[in-house]
């Protein structure tokens, strides 16, 4: 019976990709997409059609990074919107 040997190392490195994967879960996915794109745009022959395959796998993983960003991006806009300013002295609050 052959025991599964993995060292104290190799555990943590598991247990860091699996939070990160856990807790970052759409910019893991996105730069998962992206470096198997770059993997089989480097095993793949140059020829243009191969390469083609990896080229569009790489620009999802971007793409879903840059939406990932921009979404981040779009909620602390708006968390940092002024609130409304009253420019009436006399309004319904304050008569």
């Amino acid at each position: 019976m052959h025991i599964l040997d993995i060292g104290i190392r190799e555990a943590v490195i598991y247990a860091v990709l699996a939070w990160l994967f856990l807790r970052y879960s759409a910019i893991m996915i996105s730069l998962a997409v992206f470096f198997s794109g770059l993997l089989a745009l480097l095993i793949f022959p140059t020829d243009i059609w191969y390469s083609l395959f990896a080229l569009a796998v790489m620009g999802i993983g971007l793409g879903l990074l840059l939406y990932r960003y921009h979404l981040r991006r779009e909620a602390l806009f708006q968390q940092m919107k002024r609130p409304r300013t009253y420019t009436a002295t006399r309004d319904e609050f304050h008569r």
